[in-house]
């Protein structure tokens, strides 16, 4: 499976999630659901600068997180780190947060077991 296809199954299966891409560690980035290229690489180098500010944070003792939740009142912002690869996905207000955890975990895993 390609990472299109898996964001694109993501999407069908989880109405909770807005957008979502796919991007390295570096912040380059993957794949995504949004058509504006410009943006989406925008959105994963920033998604990759707050993961590294978060290991910052929480000292080299706590390692890498391996998810990031900001709450806003028209939605969440979810970034999750699975190997080598990292999903940013926006929400719909008031998600589920352990289920669309759940579910980008599994979207990248699916990429990890192709490789």
């Amino acid at each position: 499976m390609n990472a299109g296809q898996a964001l694109s199954e993501l999407t069908e299966i989880s109405s909770q999630i807005e957008l979502a891409l796919i991007f390295d560690a570096r912040g380059e980035l993957v794949e995504a659901t949004l058509g504006d290229r410009q943006r989406a690489e925008s959105l994963a180098f920033g998604a990759a600068a707050l993961l590294a500010c978060s290991t910052q944070v929480g000292g080299p003792e706590r390692g890498d997180p391996i998810q990031v939740e900001l709450t806003y009142p028209e939605g969440s912002l979810l970034i999750v780190r699975e190997g080598d690869l990292r999903i940013l996905a926006l929400t719909s207000p008031d998600p589920i947060a352990g289920l669309a955890f759940f579910e980008l975990r599994a979207c990248l895993r699916k990429l990890e077991d192709v490789s």
